[in-house]
């Protein structure tokens, strides 16, 4: 008798996405991914039952229609940072230990637009094309907010030290007085706007 291999990965999951992630990191991390899996096809592996899983998870969110479909089947209801209110900027100790439970600092993962799961190889494509998303918007508070944000991810989440850091501060297991960790990464350099498997888990 066969195991249950237990609950099956949502797309957003398989992708290495956020559910709030814009259509162009979708498709980057799609064809990021399939090349990937057509990398290890060419040297000899099986992946053809990986392959048919990602281009599933892709086909389920890859149109506006399909994904608004999807986001209600799973409950995914969560407007992205460019549009809903922003928590207020707490730079020192103090302010962070103050915070009220309802002023939850923007999380790193939901600004790179990426999955706590992703591959530490595809960050970076991710915060070039989170950058972008955020030189788009009308300059003010709100944008400078993220991509000062999207900065630190970029730095915390490339950092394995500190992306396990932040990790189990996340979890609750690191207090905010630990969580800090000095950062010796370069901060990257600006970045110019551009022009404008098995089938994914059913809701039971």
């Amino acid at each position: 008798m066969s195991q249950d291999p237990g609950p099956r990965p949502d797309a957003y999951t398989v992708l290495f996405v956020h559910p709030t992630a814009p259509t162009e990191l979708l498709a980057a991390m799609y064809w990021a991914l399939a090349g990937d899996l057509q990398k290890r096809r060419a040297a000899g592996e099986h992946v053809d039952d990986e392959l048919h899983h990602l281009t599933r998870s892709y086909e389920c969110v890859a149109d506006a229609d399909s994904r608004a479909a999807y986001d209600a089947s799973f409950g995914f209801d969560a407007q992205p940072l460019t549009v809903r209110q922003l928590p207020p900027i707490r730079r020192s100790l103090r302010g962070r230990l103050l915070r009220r439970p309802s002023q939850k600092p923007i999380d790193l993962y939901e600004v790179m637009g990426v999955a706590r799961n992703v591959s530490p190889e595809h960050l970076q494509p991710a915060y070039r094309i989170m950058r972008d998303q955020y030189l788009r918007l009308r300059s003010g508070a709100r944008q400078r907010q993220l991509i000062d944000t999207l900065d630190k991810a970029q730095r915390t989440l490339t950092s394995p030290e500190a992306r396990e850091r932040y990790d189990l501060h996340a979890s609750g297991a690191l207090p905010d007085a630990l969580v800090e960790v000095t950062d010796t990464t370069p901060k990257p350099t600006s970045v110019k706007a551009s022009s404008t498997p098995s089938d994914p888990a059913s809701p039971s």
